[in-house]
């Protein structure tokens, strides 16, 4: 015979378990100083501008 299973429990569980995975992404999200995102801004900025930097422009646009 098949095992009996609370479904309010499963359902609760299952809302347990989405909000645990919501709270680690805003914790990798929000949870960094504000040292630490300002670096992350700067290193991704200077990445475009060098990327940028690189482009070769069509004849056209000279």
């Amino acid at each position: 015979m098949a095992e009996v299973i609370n479904l309010r429990r499963k359902r609760k569980g299952r809302i347990r378990q989405q909000a645990v995975a919501e709270a680690a992404g805003r914790r990798a999200r929000f949870g960094r100083p504000i040292a630490e995102r300002k670096f992350d801004q700067a290193l991704h900025s200077k990445r475009i501008r060098v990327l940028d930097g690189h482009r070769i422009e069509p004849e056209a646009e000279r």
